[in-house]
């Protein structure tokens, strides 16, 4: 079995709402982008399920966190309140 190293990115709190919370997204991509130079993992999972979020949409570009050096997965599971903004 091969193993390798993941890093795990959890943001917990809340989301603030509309255009407020862009200072937030950006603040989200930092970190990922500034864990990929420092450590670089073989892979990026984005933990968001203790995330509240009620609207604002430049939280997507926190899912785009090395686009450019991984393949991309959204998964999401029993985050309630961030579920609710993701299902159609």
């Amino acid at each position: 079995m091969n193993y390798c190293d993941v890093m795990i990115l959890k943001f917990i709190g809340e989301y603030r709402f509309g255009s407020q919370g862009n200072s937030d997204a950006r603040f989200m991509r930092a970190i990922g982008e500034a864990v990929l130079e420092a450590w670089s993992p073989r892979g990026l999972l984005i933990d968001l399920r203790e995330l509240s979020h009620e609207w604002g949409g430049q939280l997507e570009d926190v899912f785009y966190i090395g686009s450019d050096k991984y393949p991309s997965l959204l998964w999401y599971s029993s985050g309630k309140n961030l579920r609710k903004r993701l299902e159609p």
